[in-house]
């Protein structure tokens, strides 16, 4: 979807729309690594109930990557990437 919001935004009616890559990176060893962990974390815990109100996958796949991811985070994580598309653009005066 990061790849289409450019074209979204425009077709709403923004005009100057760019977009740029916003992914974080974070690697064993640098400060911040723990807790942008547990960002992340908590992400994945809070939208996960939407993704599976919208059909995504079912409770028990959530509840199964819930634990895998956690115990990966644990025991085997170096780097991780979250991926982020922004969009900023200019609202036209009307």
């Amino acid at each position: 979807m990061g790849a289409q919001l450019q074209g979204l935004c425009l077709e709403t009616g923004l005009v100057a729309a760019e977009s740029r890559d916003d992914s974080e990176v974070i690697s064993q060893g640098q400060d911040q690594f723990g807790a942008s962990l547990e960002v992340w974390f908590q992400t994945v815990r809070s939208v996960g109930p939407r993704m599976v109100a919208a059909g995504y996958l079912t409770e028990c796949e959530l509840a199964r990557d819930r634990v895998s991811y956690g115990d990966w985070m644990e025991s085997a994580l170096i780097t991780q990437r979250l991926s982020l598309q922004a969009v900023a653009g200019v609202v036209p005066e009307r």
